[in-house]
């Protein structure tokens, strides 16, 4: 009996092998079939990505066309519509960027060079053209032009000088002038004060040549105040004193006259110091009325009392 269960156990278990292995082939199979389903889903996916994706930078490419367009319009707009030689802030951008060609700078001096070679290409064309009486004629026209032209050129400087020269003597100031008789008018010309006493010798001395350098210098201008008028409690030890005024302040001073052997003082000691601060200028001296020996002053002899000359 087991040997009959045995055997039809036998028989059974076969088939059923059989069929377990045709269940799993077929179960392979599907699952082959549901992964090539979705692998083909997946490459799909993938490639509606890449085509919208493609579609995207097609469309940005574009924008960046029309608006590299937009751009290069409107250059072109701006270009007709301004003046390119104009100064301003937005051309100097275009230039900086090399939209526009820099700018020459014009100055007044190319402007008189450009008219001045004109004005000669003409006058070369004109003579070509002229005989030789003709240029006889011109040439005389032209020395009297010459002439002329000199002649109104020497009154413009001889006017100009006398405007500069508009002082020629020692003026006497007190405390209230100081400001604007020297502080302020030292701003436009070179003012010489002269800080004194009448009672002290060397005072007297320096007025003397103070009025005579005044006359030769016109167009410095000089003046003579009471020591303690311009500094109160100045001390009379300190007497003569020059202060000489320029620009605006003080460029110089002078005090006592022992570095020109004091009472031995000459006017060109003085000149001398004066024109080493600029006060003065040698180019435009004149001549004292009588005096012709500009040094003669050193033949001079000396007096106590200089308030008269023997």
């Amino acid at each position: 009996m087991l040997r009959t269960v045995f055997a039809r156990s036998s028989r059974l278990a076969i088939p059923l092998q059989t069929a377990g292995l045709q269940r799993r082939t077929y179960v392979d199979k599907f699952q082959e079939r549901e992964n090539a389903s979705e692998n083909m889903y997946v490459h799909e996916k993938e490639k509606e990505q890449l085509a919208a994706l493609r579609k995207k930078i097609a469309e940005v490419e574009k924008h960046a066309n029309e608006l590299e367009e937009h751009i290069n319009r409107k250059e072109r707009e701006a270009k007709s519509a301004m003046n390119p030689d104009e100064d301003t802030e937005w051309n100097d951008i275009l230039r900086k960027h090399g939209i526009l060609p820099q700018q020459i700078k014009v100055t007044q001096n190319d402007i008189y060079d450009s008219a001045v070679a004109r004005a000669q290409e003409e006058e070369e064309r004109r003579l070509e053209k002229l005989d030789l009486d003709a240029l006889d004629e011109l040439e005389d026209e032209e020395d009297d032009q010459i002439l002329m032209q000199y002649r109104q050129q020497r009154l413009a400087e001889m006017q100009a000088q006398a405007a500069k020269e508009r002082f020629g003597e020692l003026v006497a100031i007190t405390e209230p002038d100081y400001k604007a008789e020297v502080t302020e008018a030292s701003a436009h010309t070179w003012v010489v004060v002269h800080l004194f006493r009448e009672s002290i010798p060397e005072c007297k001395l320096m007025n003397r040549i103070l009025g005579e350098l005044a006359q030769q210098y016109r167009a410095t201008k000089f003046v003579k105040i009471i020591s303690v008028e311009c500094i109160h409690n100045y001390p009379d030890a300190n007497l003569p004193t020059l202060l000489v005024y320029g620009k605006g302040d003080m460029q110089g001073q002078l005090v006592r006259l022992d570095r020109f052997g004091g009472m031995r003082t000459k006017r060109k000691d003085v000149e001398k110091y004066l024109v080493g601060l600029g006060a003065i200028d040698p180019t435009a001296k004149h001549a004292l009325a009588g005096d012709s020996d500009e040094e003669s002053d050193d033949e001079r002899p000396v007096y106590v009392d200089l308030g008269k000359r023997l």
